[in-house]
């Protein structure tokens, strides 16, 4: 080896120096070191330490694009004296801008918004906005204990994260979502005449309103024939409402069976009396009595229709139940003539004795009170035993 190349290797630095001079940098890369301190100092106004929002990295983004071309349009300008180099020249730079447009302006996730405000970055690219609204919804249905609907849009925009962004998967940012929005609760409202008397949690708790109001119409025992109605037009419809509006079915029912003075007839059955009316309806018996003035109290006959005001609740039920009762058949009376008595003369030979008849009717009761009967069957259980009575026709 020559002297001069000698000199050269001499004059070049040592291995030695050379680690010396890039040990630091190798140090600051080592796993687990501490990253460098590049926080600002404290006193700096805020202006300066808000984060780049992502509508200026973009306007960055197409600054250099267009550096990027306008360095490529001097490029070929000086290329042009070089024809044989200028092709390939050419290609490198369109290549390189193209690479270099492709990393600035690429996505890698999408940005969510609620009603228009970014509420976060998530991974999944394929989701839409129908997922996330289905699955916030539906999360909160669990809560609710009934149907929801958000009172925000959800909306998705594919975006390039700033690098200091947090992009989360998707069931990562769903609690973070669920805290940013609001949501109407669907509500289940009785109406009854057209109005909203009630609003129940979900179809349960309404039907178990309309079920309590039923049962505490019908007597004990009653063998019904259908459904119990009422007499109002009533409904169940959904409607979507904050959630403060629900009521209990407690307090539904309260409301519902509070009672008010109704004017209705009353159908006379077997054994009424005025008395035993009027305490059946809740009246006085001189109410009663003034209410249907031209009435014997002496002479009621069953089927008679009396004038009766009764303290009925808001939703009156309607019954018709089965009714089947025996009553006497009554028995004739045969008439032996003896021409050899006075006809003053009288003697019972046969005493009568009434048959008993089973009637089989359909009673209309409101509230539980009858407002209609009607026979459906009659049979004769035991036929009467007919009385037979000589009379004198002599005269005296």
């Amino acid at each position: 080896m020559s002297k001069d190349n000698d000199g050269f290797f001499a004059a070049r630095p040592s291995t030695a120096e050379t680690l010396r001079q890039y040990k630091p940098y190798k140090r600051r890369n080592k796993p687990g070191a501490k990253p460098p301190d590049n926080s600002r100092p404290k006193d700096m106004p805020k202006s300066a330490k808000k984060t780049p929002s992502r509508r200026s990295s973009r306007r960055r983004a197409r600054w250099l694009v267009r550096g990027f071309g306008l360095a490529a349009l001097a490029l070929l300008a000086v290329l042009a004296r070089y024809p044989r180099i200028a092709a390939a020249t050419v290609a490198a730079a369109a290549l390189a801008i193209a690479a270099g447009t492709w990393l600035l302006v690429s996505y890698n996730s999408l940005e969510v918004f609620i009603d228009g405000e970014p509420a976060g970055f998530i991974a999944e690219r394929d989701t839409t906005p129908e997922d996330i609204t289905a699955q916030l919804e539906t999360a909160i249905s669990v809560t609710a204990g009934t149907n929801v609907r958000l009172n925000e849009t959800i909306t998705l925009e594919a975006a390039r994260a700033p690098s200091d962004a947090q992009v989360l998967a998707r069931h990562e940012i769903m609690p973070i979502l669920r805290l940013a929005v609001t949501f109407a609760a669907e509500g289940f409202v009785i109406y009854i005449d057209g109005e909203a008397r009630g609003i129940l949690r979900n179809s349960e708790a309404a039907e178990s309103v309309l079920d309590g109001i039923v049962q505490h119409s019908i007597p004990d025992g009653t063998q019904l024939i259908g459904q119990p109605d009422f007499t109002e037009d009533v409904s169940i419809r959904t409607r979507f409402m904050d959630e403060d509006n629900f009521e209990s079915v407690e307090a539904v029912i309260a409301r519902l069976s509070q009672q008010r003075p109704v004017s209705q007839g009353y159908v006379v059955q077997s054994g009424d009396s005025m008395s035993i009316i009027a305490q059946r309806v809740g009246m006085s018996l001189e109410d009663i009595l003034a209410a249907n003035p031209g009435v014997d109290p002496g002479s009621l006959s069953i089927g008679q229709t009396l004038d009766v005001v009764r303290m009925v609740p808001t939703l009156s039920v309607r019954t018709v139940e089965l009714s089947v009762t025996n009553e006497d058949e009554p028995y004739q009376t045969e008439v032996i003539s003896n021409p050899m008595q006075v006809s003053t003369y009288r003697s019972v030979i046969q005493p009568g004795r009434a048959g008993v008849r089973e009637v089989t009717r359909h009673v209309t009761r409101v509230n539980g009170v009858i407002t209609n009967t009607e026979v459906i069957g009659e049979q004769v259980l035991q036929e009467p035993l007919n009385e037979t009575v000589v009379v004198g026709t002599r005269g005296s």
